[in-house]
């Protein structure tokens, strides 16, 4: 098989220092045959006019300020798709506060050639703030809402983060693409992940690519402490992991058959946690 284009795709806002980071890593591939597809979802910080510099080929998509992860990623694959790439081009998918070492695409793509067609590959992700890694399958288990390491069996992978994933381009259309009319940042990619599997994809973890990135930057997993009222507009902001609008829509949308009322009752016992410890236990306390 000839040497394939992977086109890389990654959304920006106002993360100048991080997207260059990220597009400097790519400058330092050994494999060079790949393009940047960076939606920047109207920064202000020139993070384009940066990008633009840097020699290798890419495109940059403008957004309107709104598009957040979903809706960036959305944007991206359409423009690829609407570029007609060849069915044995890779396509990645990565956060822009990801870095890699220079054999990262080479290893990447070698693992893709051995596995075929019909696969994602989540790369592990050593994150450099915590000390954590993740090796980019999990599992999700219906009857508490919660996602869990797959252990030895692989084959129970059913969905994935995009932080770091690739996959062929000729899965373009059993892949699908995001739905940021209903999840527009978190568990946008775990819902993307598992109808791809739905459709027939396998989601296999790879320990030989690794990239390295934050856990804490792509937005936050505690409420602040605070009056009812702000805790409140903090937990309806698209940033919170735990947004009951997120909750409500994924377990909608990717949740098989009766356990999304299961799915539902957890989603309401997470917020009602997350917003006693944040107004009400917390005054008591004092």
């Amino acid at each position: 098989m000839p040497s394939p284009l992977v086109h890389v795709i990654t959304v920006s806002h106002n993360r100048r220092e991080s997207t260059i980071a990220f597009c400097g890593s790519l400058a330092r591939q050994i494999y060079s045959s790949f393009k940047l597809i960076l939606v920047d979802d109207a920064s202000t910080d020139d993070t384009v006019e940066r990008v633009t510099k840097f020699a290798f080929c890419k495109h940059v998509c403008m957004g309107n300020g709104k598009l957040w992860w979903a809706g960036g990623v959305r944007r991206g694959l359409a423009y690829l798709k609407a570029s007609r790439p060849a069915p044995d081009d890779i396509v990645l998918i990565a956060n822009d506060d990801t870095t890699f070492d220079p054999d990262f695409l080479q290893k990447a793509v070698e693992e893709m050639k051995s596995h075929g067609r019909g696969v994602v590959l989540c790369a592990s992700i050593r994150f450099v703030d915590t000390g954590g890694w993740t090796d980019g399958g999990t599992v999700c288990y219906w009857p508490r809402l919660t996602f869990k390491h797959y252990g030895r069996h692989v084959e129970r992978i059913d969905c994935a983060s995009t932080r770091c994933i690739f996959f062929w381009a000729g899965d373009l259309e059993i892949a699908g693409t995001f739905r940021p009319g209903l999840l527009r940042h978190y568990l946008s990619d775990y819902e993307f992940t598992i109808r791809a599997r739905r459709n027939g994809l396998r989601l296999l973890p790879s320990r030989s690519v690794v990239g390295y990135g934050t856990e804490n930057t792509t937005g936050f997993h505690k409420l602040p402490h605070g009056a009812f009222l702000d805790v409140l507009g903090q937990m309806f902001s698209p940033s919170f992991s735990a947004n009951p609008r997120s909750l409500f829509y994924f377990v909608l949308l990717a949740a098989p058959g009766l356990w999304k009322i299961v799915g539902w009752f957890w989603a309401l016992r997470t917020v009602c946690v997350f917003l006693l410890k944040a107004s009400i236990y917390d005054r008591l306390r004092r």
